[in-house]
């Protein structure tokens, strides 16, 4: 467009100066009004992050304390299976010794973690007649009960075995008598 076209273009009565400072406060307004959205848009952005933190805390918080509760129930029931008068022996799915107690270790008097219980019972006990003893001669009793795996999802499972549990109680006394 050359400069006769853009003269012819301008209503009449309006100077060419005129007209472009009226554009360019129209545009300066619409650029007021924009940072004004903006502006506006990012406090809101802002209080959605601080919102959504503050949450993030909380949910952090809770699970804190839940692991605090799990890690101290935990230490009540390994203290609990330590001072049973019993020996306890958990095995894994392939039947071998996951965890035990003192009195279970103190029992067979070896490092039982990893052993494979069928070899381990073929060692320590003794089964005649009378009922089952150690290869010292204190007679035992033991119980098994299979042990139920803890599902790992949300979702309703049934429960696979995942091992045994083995309770050992001395019973020499009980024999004698």
């Amino acid at each position: 467009m050359n400069v006769d076209t853009a003269l012819a273009t301008i209503p009449p009565g309006v100077s060419p100066p005129q007209l472009a400072g009226e554009q360019l406060e129209a545009a300066f307004n619409m650029f007021n009004q924009l940072s004004r959205q903006l502006s506006h848009s990012y406090e809101e952005l802002e209080k959605q992050v601080a919102q959504l933190s503050g949450e993030l805390a909380e949910a952090r918080h809770q699970r804190l304390q839940q692991l605090v509760e799990k890690e101290r129930l935990a230490h009540r029931l390994e203290a609990l299976l330590n001072t049973l008068p019993a020996g306890v022996v958990v095995l894994d799915e392939a039947g071998c010794i996951n965890q035990f107690n003192q009195n279970a270790a103190q029992m067979l008097a070896t490092d039982l973690m990893g052993q494979c219980w069928s070899a381990m019972a073929q060692q320590f006990f003794i089964r005649d007649a009378d009922g089952l003893r150690l290869s010292d001669g204190r007679w035992v009793s033991i119980s098994m009960r299979p042990l139920v795996a803890e599902p790992n999802t949300g979702k309703a499972q049934s429960a696979m075995p995942a091992g045994q549990i083995i309770l050992i109680t001395e019973v020499t006394e009980i024999h004698q008598l």
